[in-house]
């Protein structure tokens, strides 16, 4: 009888451990719902360390069968050089773009007001693509995008990796390891993170990565830049 208990037991054990070893990666986007989150962006440049300090608001517009269209604001909350606040001397910079995405979480196209910085290559590094159904650890999806010149983005391939399921600050999320690289050109740029996502709906609860390569502004020689992003609400 004892025998017959603790295999049972055993066999439980091992059907919770397997369940654990898996969950559903998928967005679930509805009209109406908001984010707001908070972003740290650190590089040096020329000589100079600067910290940037971002808070961004977005809202789902439209849900269809097919795609997402959803609005976003950024506003600029701090700007350091060399651990000295410049804020005084900045003007007002809120910018607005407007997405439409697939349920995938694909980039279709996006539209900006024409403040702020529009830099199509930065956007195409942080598309996240969610594989719509059940992942094991360790198992990877991937994203591949061919040049687009009018569009100024060059190819590029992202791996995603589930990492497992995990507490964040006490409530659940599933851990993601994401691994972008632009795959031309003389300096290509690429982006390693970790993402937490909400298992309710896909959100993205937090971030931490960093870009080496990047050029924020056509002026701007490369660099490398650590970025933090955390979910306020």
């Amino acid at each position: 009888m004892r025998k017959i208990l603790f295999l049972t037991a055993a066999l439980a054990a091992i059907s919770i451990q397997g369940a654990q070893d898996s969950a559903r990666i998928q967005w679930k986007p509805k009209a109406g719902d908001t984010a707001t989150l908070s972003m740290q962006v650190a590089t040096s440049m020329q000589g100079m360390n600067i910290e940037v300090s971002l808070r961004s608001t977005s809202k789902v517009l439209e849900v269809t069968s097919e795609t997402v269209k959803l609005e976003a604001t950024e506003q600029m909350v701090d700007l350091k050089l060399n651990g000295e606040s410049m804020m005084d001397q900045m003007p007002p910079d809120a910018s607005k773009k407007t997405y439409t995405m697939r349920l995938d979480g694909e980039l279709v196209s996006y539209t900006t007001d024409g403040q702020g910085m529009d830099n199509p290559r930065f956007e195409e590094a942080f598309v996240f693509t969610y594989p719509n159904r059940e992942v094991k650890v360790g198992e990877t999806w991937t994203r591949s995008r061919a040049a687009d010149k009018e569009k100024g983005t060059v190819a590029s391939k992202t791996t995603f990796t589930f990492l497992g399921s995990e507490n964040l600050d006490g409530a659940p999320s599933h851990k993601v390891k994401v691994t972008f690289a632009e795959t031309e050109g003389q300096t290509p740029m690429t982006f390693e993170a970790t993402v937490w996502l909400s298992p309710a709906n896909g959100d993205m609860l937090k971030m931490d990565g960093i870009l080496r390569n990047v050029q924020f502004e056509p002026t701007m020689p490369p660099a490398d830049a650590t970025i933090k992003v955390t979910r306020v609400k």
